[in-house]
């Protein structure tokens, strides 16, 4: 079965590389972590937490876009989809602080797109 996910897979991929690209800089990397957050205010923790609520709350839309389109389907829900691929995302960032910053978290991002859509999108009624 061939499915044709340009409209979702472009969505998320773009939204997601203007998110991460900033990710490439260590400092941003770290503050987004926690890593750097040690004896921070509280606030901070709070608006890095935000962060990530809004980046995963835009996946779920982009989702649930692609569902009113009828270019693709959700293979599981689509607020469980979202926290997959922004697990992904901070599972990549924290790559990025262990290995030194040497590993930026956007590499073989275009793979792990294509795999991880292919994989909770299925084909939308109608399409063999």
């Amino acid at each position: 079965m061939q499915t044709d996910l340009s409209f979702p897979y472009f969505c998320f991929s773009t939204r997601l590389t203007r998110k991460t690209s900033m990710a490439a800089v260590p400092g941003i990397t770290r503050l987004l972590l926690g890593d750097a957050l040690v004896g921070e205010h509280e606030r901070l923790r709070e608006r890095v937490a935000q962060f990530f609520d809004r980046l995963e709350a835009q996946v779920r839309q982009i989702l649930r876009d692609g569902e009113l389109r009828d270019e693709a389907r959700v293979a599981i829900p689509a607020s469980s989809a979202a926290r997959t691929l922004v697990a992904v995302i901070e599972g990549s960032m924290a790559r990025f602080v262990r290995s030194r910053f040497r590993q930026p978290p956007t590499e073989d991002l275009e793979v792990l797109c294509t795999a991880l859509i292919g994989a909770l999108l299925r084909a939308p009624a109608g399409v063999d």
